[in-house]
């Protein structure tokens, strides 16, 4: 078994639960705030909310706590059981239609439909009697009457699976099944100090009980005629509530909100178990096909669970195939609901004003169109006069653009043949001017050209004399130097002849001249080279002016180049201008 899905808390405290056979539906009641709810476990949507209330005549609606609540098979009849009284209800579409009271029957904690819908069980728990009604479900007829014979708290009752037994289980221990035919009881079971609180009934003879012993233990245990032949190991929490999910597994709500699951037969210990709710577990119910259980416990919450069968994990392999159940709900009956018969002419009545209001209305369209269409017939040869004034004027107005559309175009012509004209005499005056100015100044040019070549030819033969000059006046200087150095050197030969005669005598005089003659020799050799050292300066300001005098041509001749630059830009801004 695994948990499906949780749905939030709805009730404070649900107390009862009972589940249809033919439609997907469930219903919870609860003692906190005495509603009835219906619930779609297909879609699980709550399908109808309804505040429990009891009317008195003099005083106003007051809510009632429901105490029981039982689904019948069909899904379209519910049964309540409260302090005062039972109540049988019609499932309407949106309403629970009441069909009937059972005004003396009081604290009715238990009630039960038979598993073909046809017999109603009612538990009566006043402290003098405690009893059990049986009664046709259609005919509301009495069948038969069963008294508790001790002073217990009815837990549960059950049919078997054909209606022809019912049993009931008490806070006592005890246990008795009747036969719904023969009207005797079959089998009766007690057991001192345990509380069964649900029970299930397998033949006339054999009955499986859920509940706990003397020590508050929970116990699940199978009575045959009367004794106890199998039962499970003992649980830590008191049962609560049991059911079959298939002939092979029962399931278990505990005290502290666990949901157990054993093997059937009984083997001893919980197959598995799942902690699901915050408090105990009130009741556990099984759908039909044996697909879905529901549990509702203290904590307020409803769990719905797929059930797992054969070939899942959870089931042994040499477990059985199990028996197959036929599909006896049909999803489809969960949206077909009763209605009123007043309820259902009610709206035939209203279809048939409506009917005769969409006639008038019908009616009153058609009238409507027509003069919709008269009118719009007016409208349109009012649109067409309208419109005929409108493309006469617009004739008018269109001839009167072309007349001045005419006369602009007319005046365009003369004043772009002035324009073209003016154009002509201005583009001849700007070639005249421009061949004036290309003229003149390629006559500055070449003025300029020709200075530039005078300057540069004076300047060239400047240098050529310049330099001839300093070569005549280099070599001029030399021959005197030569000149007077061999004059210097006869002289001294001459001195040397005329003193070697007189060596000896004029050796101090001949040492004193040749001193002299050593420093004449320096002074003269001085003055030559100040004179040379003078001639190359000179020769070195000279080359520096010719320096100049090539960067001045260098100058004039990029100016030259500059001039004839811009003599072919005017040249070809003119043929622009002429294009």
């Amino acid at each position: 078994m695994e948990e499906k899905e949780k749905e939030g808390k709805y009730h404070s405290l649900p107390m009862d639960m009972d589940i249809a056979v033919h439609r997907p539906l469930i219903a919870t009641c609860s003692q906190s705030d005495a509603q009835l709810r219906i619930w779609n476990y297909n879609t699980l949507k709550c399908e109808m909310v309804k505040c429990l209330t009891l009317h008195h005549e003099n005083r106003p609606p007051e809510p009632v706590k429901p105490l029981s609540i039982a689904f019948h098979p069909s899904g379209y009849i519910l049964a309540g059981g409260f302090d005062s009284q039972a109540i049988i209800w019609h499932l309407l579409m949106d309403e629970l239609k009441q069909f009937y009271v059972f005004q003396h029957y009081k604290q009715c904690t238990k009630l039960k439909f038979s598993n073909g819908g046809q017999y109603l069980a009612i538990a009566q728990m006043i402290q003098t009697q405690k009893r059990v009604f049986i009664h046709n479900t259609y005919t509301l007829k009495k069948i038969h009457t069963i008294t508790v014979p001790i002073n217990a708290m009815i837990c549960d009752i059950v049919f078997s699976a054909d209606d022809s037994l019912i049993a009931f289980c008490c806070t006592e221990g005890f246990v008795v099944v009747h036969n719904m035919f023969t009207l005797g009881e079959t089998m009766s079971h007690s057991q001192r100090k345990c509380i069964y609180t649900t029970c299930f009934v397998k033949s006339p003879n054999d009955i499986i009980l859920f509940g706990s012993d003397e020590s508050k233990r929970g116990v699940i245990r199978r009575v045959n005629n009367g004794d106890i032949v199998e039962k499970q190991d003992p649980v830590e929490s008191r049962i609560m509530h049991g059911q079959f999910l298939t002939s092979e597994y029962i399931v278990a709500g505990t005290e502290s909100g666990l949901l157990q699951y054993y093997e059937y037969p009984l083997k001893g210990k919980p197959y598995g178990d799942l902690n699901m709710h915050a408090g105990a577990v009130t009741k556990i119910v099984v759908s039909p096909n044996g697909k879905k259980a529901f549990s509702c416990g203290e904590d307020g919450v409803i769990f719905v669970y797929n059930v797992r069968t054969r070939g899942d994990k959870e089931v042994p392999e040499d477990i059985k195939e199990n028996e197959v159940v036929p599909q006896a709900t049909i999803d489809g009956l969960a949206g077909i609901v009763l209605v009123e018969k007043d309820k259902i002419k009610s709206e035939q009545r209203n279809l048939e004003e409506l009917n005769i209001k969409f006639k008038e209305l019908e009616r009153d369209i058609d009238t409507r169109e027509k003069q919709s269409a008269l009118q719009w017939s007016e409208n349109a040869k009012v649109l067409e006069t309208e419109k005929k004034k409108a493309l006469a004027d617009l004739e008018g107005r269109l001839n009167t653009l072309k007349e001045e559309l005419s006369k602009k175009e007319q005046h365009h012509t003369e004043t772009m043949k002035k324009l073209e004209a003016n154009h002509i005499a201005a583009v001849s005056d700007l070639e005249t001017m421009f061949k004036a100015k290309i003229e003149r100044e390629t006559k500055n040019y070449m003025n300029m050209e020709q200075k530039m070549k005078e300057r540069c030819q004076f300047l060239e033969n400047e240098i050529e004399k310049r330099e001839k000059g300093k070569e005549q006046e280099l070599t001029g200087v030399h021959m005197r130097y030569e000149k007077d150095l061999d004059a210097f050197n006869k002289r001294i030969k001459d001195v040397a002849e005329s003193q070697s005669k007189a060596a000896r005598k004029q050796e101090d005089k001949l040492t004193w001249k040749e001193e002299e003659n050593d420093k004449e020799m320096d002074r003269r050799e001085m003055d030559l080279n100040k004179e040379i050292g003078e001639k190359k300066e000179e020769n070195k300001s000279l080359l520096n002016e010719i320096k100049k005098v090539k960067a001045d041509y260098d100058a004039q001749v990029a100016e030259g180049k500059r001039l004839k630059e811009e003599k072919m830009k005017i040249k070809s801004d003119n043929d622009d201008l002429l294009t």
